[in-house]
């Protein structure tokens, strides 16, 4: 009867290893790249004007060379102009100045301070992204065998043997005698997993 054991390693050798691990590892860089590119769309769209222009005739050659072929008129440069906003700060400030009757006296001037900056200097831009992935990975063995058989053969063999000759006869006589024995022991353990 031949029965065999499988290893652990061999009760693996089945199991779709990439698929299991590299799964989730693929999934979290998908979603980091959907989060850049959702972030960078918002940002173009929401900070910056798209500015659309024919090209110059330098462009025009540059692009004959790289393409090998002459720019039609939908191939058009393509580039972005920060959206700029303009802030106004009003504040108060102490200034030194006279009374009526000449005597130095403060008051409070107001100043507006003007200024343009980019819109998208005022977003909040999110930080979100995948920074840490744990995998974790459990396998339950549902089938697996073990079967021990244990068969233990002795053996035993004996032999026994004896004569009695005599020859002659009065006085001249012969006797023979003789005896010869055998014995073997023999144990066989055999042990199969």
């Amino acid at each position: 009867m031949e029965k065999e054991l499988l290893s652990m390693a061999q009760q693996f050798t089945g199991l779709p290893m990439e698929d299991l691990i590299g799964g989730p590892l693929n999934a979290s860089a998908k979603a980091n790249a959907a989060m850049a590119l959702t972030q960078t769309k918002f940002l173009l769209e929401t900070c910056f004007n798209r500015v659309e222009r024919a090209l110059t005739d330098k462009e025009k050659e540059e692009y004959k060379k790289k393409y090998g072929k002459d720019a039609d008129s939908s191939v058009r440069h393509t580039s972005y102009a920060p959206v700029m906003i303009e802030m106004s700060l009003e504040r108060g400030v102490l200034t030194p100045t006279t009374d009526k009757d000449g005597k130095p006296t403060t008051e409070i001037r107001n100043f507006t301070t003007s200024f343009n900056l980019p819109l998208l200097t005022i977003i909040p831009v999110n930080s979100l992204g995948v920074n840490n992935v744990d995998i974790s990975f459990e396998m339950e063995v549902k089938s697996s065998f073990s079967e021990t058989e244990s068969e233990s053969k002795e053996t035993e063999s004996r032999g026994e043997g004896s004569f009695e000759s005599k020859l002659g006869w009065g006085p001249l006589s012969v006797s023979i005698k003789g005896s010869a024995s055998y014995s073997s022991r023999g144990n066989h353990p055999k042990l199969a997993y």
